[in-house]
């Protein structure tokens, strides 16, 4: 046989374990990185940006281990661009944090508008993957008390969800003159989840900042959109940030600065009786309440200024009497021959009816004249409202850890709040107290556990023996909570709220000094 019939044996090249302590932009690009401290000079020498080293990853395994599998990316580019921990990341956020952003209703934003566009744009998944930690982050700090090395464990994970939020941030620069009318989807969706996240961590000032950036934004983009220079958003989009304009207003900021006309609630396409119960939906009845909530928010701090006269009186009758209507009809819906209403719907109708209880009682409480406010005749309202609190939390599938812990929605947390400092009834407030205490959770920027804490520091020291009986009646340690400074985040929320007490909305303590005309909201 010759030699060259024999075929010549493949080289074989040594193997060799490849490295991850690499920059990221030279793992990308699969050659070997200097490391050199802030950025490598294999980036910054042919005029490349480096993206920077990873954290540790051990501490985030064994939660995002959870996720049962690694999404598959529909666009290969973000695949290739995110190391594994951010594909976990990005799992967690699609299988357990969506669906407590979604709140107690179905939601098109964060169901599907979410990981569509998390899918496409690094901004947003950088973003998802941030919220996703810091989701972690508070299950990790609920373990501190039993687990010592669940304090250690949050600290990395608010690093990583810093680190995520810095990338997002980046990719959003990159893009911040593109003409693609897509991007201002994307920066909206991304300042929602900065938001989320903002508010979680307790940095209140950061997320309200956000916040009045996106809807600065959204405002021009209505704008345009009037003009016709540009196309409607995705109507999701637009009522979260609705919603939270409202919000916002309620903690003493101006506004709300999105535009919105009163006059909207004297359509004929509005009224509730213009449609028979059995068509209504729970999205179409909460988006209707959206609509009066609005006005109402509007209403008390436009009479927060001003004397209570005739026209006050006509837009207050007017506000009320939609509440009314909105209230026989859930009722009507509750009671439909034929109607098969699921578990969900169900709590969302109690979600809805307890709102609208709130907004009607805020109204009720503006006083005719300076006299002081006197919430001893809502005690029935109280008492109906404490019902459906205690009836949506312990449902067959509300138990706390089946609830959502983060949401941008407003649910149970401002009316119990509203009883812990508004009851005349002592028994009433401690009820309250002990709800908030029960499900601590998130909704926008209210926080259960430090409304809990600082409605218990303002109770009158002589109401504290009905504490103690509160204590041995429901097995709860009422005074377990109380504790001077919040530890939600760097921002003091208790300041937070002690700047919504004096600006606006939220009524001082039963019992103090003499309520304020503008303490009107929920």
């Amino acid at each position: 046989m010759s030699d060259s019939s024999i075929a010549p044996a493949k080289r074989q090249r040594a193997y060799t374990k490849r490295s991850k302590s690499g920059c990221r932009t030279c793992r990308l690009r699969r050659i070997k990185c200097d490391e050199f401290p802030g950025a490598c000079k294999r980036c910054t020498s042919t005029g490349r940006q480096c993206d920077g080293y990873e954290l540790c990853k051990a501490s985030h395994k064994p939660l995002y281990s959870t996720v049962a599998s690694t999404p598959r990316f529909s666009a290969p580019g973000i695949l290739a661009a995110l190391t594994p921990e951010e594909r976990r990341g990005f799992g967690f956020f699609q299988q357990c944090t969506v669906p407590t952003l979604a709140g107690f209703y179905d939601s098109i934003l964060w169901e599907q508008l979410s990981l569509q566009i998390g899918h496409a744009e690094p901004a947003v998944c950088h973003a998802a993957i941030a919220l996703s930690a810091v989701h972690c982050c508070v299950h990790a700090r609920r373990r501190e008390s039993v687990i010592p090395r669940a304090r250690t464990e949050s600290r990395q994970w608010q690093q990583f969800a810093f680190e995520q939020l810095g990338r997002s941030f980046q990719q959003l620069q990159k893009r911040h003159k593109s003409q693609d009318p897509q991007f201002t989807v994307t920066v909206l969706l991304c300042c929602l989840l900065f938001v989320a996240s903002e508010f979680t961590l307790g940095n209140y000032a950061n997320a309200f900042r956000h916040l009045r950036s996106g809807l600065n934004i959204l405002r021009d983009q209505q704008t345009r959109v009037v003009s016709r220079s540009d196309v409607p958003l995705e109507p999701s989009l637009v009522q979260t940030f609705m919603h939270l304009d409202a919000q916002a207003a309620c903690f003493g900021f101006d506004g709300p600065i999105l535009a919105q006309d009163d006059a909207t609630l004297d359509d004929p396409g509005f009224s509730l009786e213009q449609r028979n119960s059995i068509y209504w939906t729970v999205a179409a009845l909460r988006q209707n309440l959206e609509t009066i909530a609005g006005a109402v928010v509007r209403f008390c701090r436009w009479q927060t200024t001003r004397p209570y006269d005739d026209t006050a009186a006509k837009r207050m009758n007017r506000l009320l009497c939609c509440l009314t209507r909105f209230l026989q009809v859930i009722t009507n819906i509750g009671h439909r021959p034929g109607r098969v209403l699921t578990q969900k719907e169900h709590r969302g109708l109690k979600l809805l009816t307890l709102e609208a209880h709130a907004l009607r009682n805020a109204l009720l409480a503006i006083p005719l004249s300076a006299g002081r406010l006197q919430f001893h005749e809502f005690t029935d309202d109280f008492e109906v409202m404490l019902s459906l609190v205690t009836e949506i939390q312990q449902g067959e599938e509300s138990s706390p850890e089946h609830l959502p812990q983060i949401s941008l929605d407003i649910g149970v947390i401002p009316p119990l709040y509203s009883i812990a400092r508004r009851a005349g009834d002592s028994g009433q407030r401690w009820r309250a107290i002990r709800l908030l205490q029960s499900y601590p959770h998130q909704e926008g920027p209210w926080n259960a556990n430090a409304l809990a804490q600082f409605s218990i520091e303002s109770m009158p020291t002589e109401e504290w023996s009905v504490a103690e009986g509160v204590e041995n009646a429901l097995g709860h340690v009422v005074a377990a909570a109380v504790q001077r400074h919040s530890s939600i985040g760097s921002t003091s929320y208790e300041s937070c709220v002690t700047n919504t007490l004096d600006q606006c909305c939220i009524p001082r303590p039963f019992g103090s000094r003499e309520c304020r005309s503008n303490d009107q909201l929920m």
